[in-house]
């Protein structure tokens, strides 16, 4: 957790998503567990056709749900996903 300090993480999700229900409150216990401190944490809720209004979800190749991307200066560095679908 603490390589994640200083990097934004971009949380695509959806709230119909059984996987986001239970992947999504377990990163958010463990940033605070952790006490670490990234730049920027942004949610993004999409559609059960994986898109949002602004155009994020697709932007960003969004494939499965819950969809974790750590980004540096606005580059993304890594993904986690669940594709277990």
């Amino acid at each position: 957790m603490q390589k994640l300090a200083g990097k934004e993480v971009l949380v695509l999700l959806g709230t119909w998503c059984h996987d986001s229900a239970r992947e999504v409150p377990r990163l958010i216990k463990l940033l605070d567990e952790s006490k670490v401190k990234l730049s920027k944490i942004t949610f993004v809720t999409v559609g059960y056709d994986k898109r949002d209004e602004a155009g994020i979800a697709l932007a960003h190749d969004l494939q499965y749900t819950p969809t974790f991307i750590v980004k540096h200066n606005g580059v993304e560095i890594n993904r986690v996903m669940n594709n277990s679908h």
